[in-house]
């Protein structure tokens, strides 16, 4: 288990040297194969200290901010593979350079921005130390809830509107995150993206062009699998549909690339391991006796990749990243963020998005010859995402891990036992995760429960 979770930076490293190299090739390895790992060469995860982790300049970022992201042994010629995708994650783009006309943000980082009001008002009220400096490895921005009743339709111009209000009771609320839209159908547990209303059911309300109009989520009238309206019970069409409509928020991309350099043999182990008759992570039989059989065990999840990019694999593949795991590539994701939220084309992905709401809209239109982006930006941003590392753990837990015993019970009060009722909620055993995670840490696991 030790050798599973501490994935090497051997692999990771393996993978990007490789992307420097085929950037400038025909080929390039669009949908890797990660073999079993090698244990001789396995070896606790670098970190970037946790003081400068996140800290880096304006925008667009470069090679002087990478000593807050990557890990601290990438080569000169990993650095240098990462630099262009860095550079077009966070610059601001124009249309002329290829963004849009239908899109979600100006540039990459549009995603990962954090909420300002909310950065503000926490560290000038907590004192939490906050990182205040915006980088790949920031999370998506949410100041309120959306409310979908502004934001799904506009009378007045017969497209949708941008989340970009902070009144989320009388106009849009505001977020990073975008809206996804489209029909289920419970008896076939299949859900169906809109396609003939917007590319892949996702509803684009940033345009790059002012003559265009944000993306509105069709009405019920107008859903052919809504035909004849609802039941008001069971919000049934006819035809077995219900309208489903989510949002889906940026990540903070750390560690993807240790994610993607998992074998997929260790994630089915762990789950065949993981079919057990105890009901709990805390591997106590009996503590929930209204849950029968393995009700805490997770299931991997399979797909292919050739819907997402040209040049993507046909075959079922397990799933590594993504909500439920549902991308088994890096690269499926650098094609979702350049085309699908940005508008770009690529040789990866060469059509624009579509929007029927814009479809013979007079000045909407794309001016720039396809592909806008060359194969190497995603590439590039492929092996940015493969080398961003997890920082180093805060103070209280590194100190407590590094200890003889971590699961001794600590003062009452104390930010040491705060950190263990934490690992209790999780049912996480601090002995084991401290064998996992520190160099040189092999506490006897008979001493895992004080």
């Amino acid at each position: 288990m030790s050798l599973r979770v501490s994935c090497c930076i051997a692999l990771v490293s393996l993978f990007v040297s490789a992307v420097s190299i085929l950037a400038a090739a025909p080929d390039v390895d669009l949908n890797p194969v990660v073999g079993p790992p090698d244990p001789a060469k396995l070896q606790p995860v670098e970190r970037v200290p946790r003081v400068s982790f996140g800290l880096v300049g304006s925008f667009p970022l470069g090679e002087e901010d990478l000593k807050a992201l990557v890990f601290p042994s990438a080569t000169e010629e990993e650095r240098a593979a990462v630099l262009e995708g860095l550079r077009f994650f966070t610059t601001p783009h124009t249309e002329p350079q290829g963004l849009g006309p239908v899109a979600n943000q100006r540039f990459c980082l549009g995603c990962h921005m954090n909420s300002v009001d909310v950065l503000s008002v926490l560290s000038r009220e907590r004192n939490n130390q906050l990182v205040p400096t915006v980088s790949p490895a920031s999370r998506a921005a949410r100041s309120t809830p959306t409310n979908f009743g502004f934001t799904a339709f506009n009378p007045a111009t017969g497209g949708g509107r941008a989340p970009d209000n902070v009144d989320a009771i009388n106009n849009t609320g505001k977020t990073a995150a975008f809206t996804l839209f489209g029909d289920f159908s419970p008896l076939t547990n299949a859900f169906t993206a809109l396609a003939q209303f917007s590319t892949g059911g996702v509803q684009r309300v940033r345009p790059s062009l002012d003559a265009c109009l944000p993306d509105a989520i069709p009405s019920i009238a107008q859903d052919p699998n809504l035909a004849g309206g609802v039941d008001p019970t069971t919000f049934l069409s006819s035809l077995g549909f219900r309208r489903t409509t989510g949002e889906r928020a940026a990540p903070p991309y750390i560690g993807r690339g240790l994610i993607e350099a998992v074998f997929d043999g260790d994630i089915l182990a762990n789950e065949a391991a993981e079919k057990t008759a105890i009901n709990t992570s805390l591997g106590q039989a009996g503590d929930f006796p209204e849950c029968s059989a393995d009700c805490v065990a997770g299931r991997h999840n399979e797909n292919t990749s050739n819907q997402a990019f040209v040049g993507g694999h046909t075959d079922k593949r397990v799933g590594h990243l993504g909500l439920r795991a549902a991308g088994p590539t890096l690269m499926q994701f650098m094609i979702g963020g350049s085309n699908g939220e940005l508008g770009f084309t690529s040789p990866l992905s060469p059509n624009e998005p579509f929007s029927a709401v814009n479809v013979n809209r007079a000045g909407c239109a794309n001016t720039v010859p396809s592909p806008e982006l060359p194969l190497s930006t995603p590439v590039s941003l492929r092996a940015l995402m493969r080398l961003i590392a997890p920082p180093e753990f805060g103070k209280t837990l590194l100190l407590m891990l590094q200890s003889p015993n971590p699961a001794a019970p600590r003062p009452r009060g104390t930010p040491e036992r705060m950190a263990q009722r934490g690992a209790e909620l999780f049912g996480i055993d601090l002995v084991a995760f401290a064998n996992r995670m520190i160099p040189g840490a092999e506490v006897p696991l008979t001493r895992s429960r004080p």
